[in-house]
């Protein structure tokens, strides 16, 4: 039974491993694993006032950023994508934002949603991004309760959720 169980770890950490390298298809929006080729853009959008405002963020260099994206994708915890707006380009579309998935607790994952790039917001990029994740979510990773811890300011996230269905 030992070698047994040691089995059934490799697979579960080379399925969560398979996983990180999900790519999920929408009509507006691609979500694409956060890589070492997005992290330039990224640290610029987080060094944005009003996105460090809305997100409650603090700017980091771009070192740390390197060092948090290569975090992330070694965590098993820790599911990011980066949001491709496919109504400016279906072929080559553009990065728009991120969507986090951070798992709690057994069947529990956190959601944060993102849109940076003014060009793609108020076009239903966050509503699709977010259906898309807890889809995903469900079937790849059984989570079955999300939560969004979202700024009181943040009304334009607030009515999102709202409308998701969150309460």
């Amino acid at each position: 039974t030992e070698s047994l169980h040691s089995n059934t770890q490799l697979e579960s950490s080379e399925y969560w491993h398979d996983l990180k390298k999900s790519v999920i298809e929408g009509k507006k929006v691609k979500l694409v694993p956060y890589e070492k080729h997005h992290v330039q853009t990224y640290n610029a959008w987080l060094n944005d006032p009003y996105i460090q405002q809305m997100t409650q963020t603090e700017p980091y260099s771009l070192e740390q950023e390197y060092e948090f994206q290569k975090e992330w994708n070694d965590s098993e915890t820790k599911y990011i994508f980066i949001i491709l707006d496919r109504t400016l380009d279906a072929v080559d579309p553009p990065m728009a934002g991120d969507i986090n998935l951070f798992i709690q607790e057994e069947h529990t994952g956190e959601l944060n949603i993102m849109i940076a790039e003014p060009k793609s917001r108020r076009k239903g990029l966050a509503s699709e991004s977010l259906q898309l994740a807890i889809q995903w979510a469900r079937k790849s990773l059984d989570i079955k309760k999300f939560i969004a811890k979202i700024q009181h300011e943040n009304i334009g996230s607030i009515e999102l959720f709202k409308n998701l269905g969150f309460t």
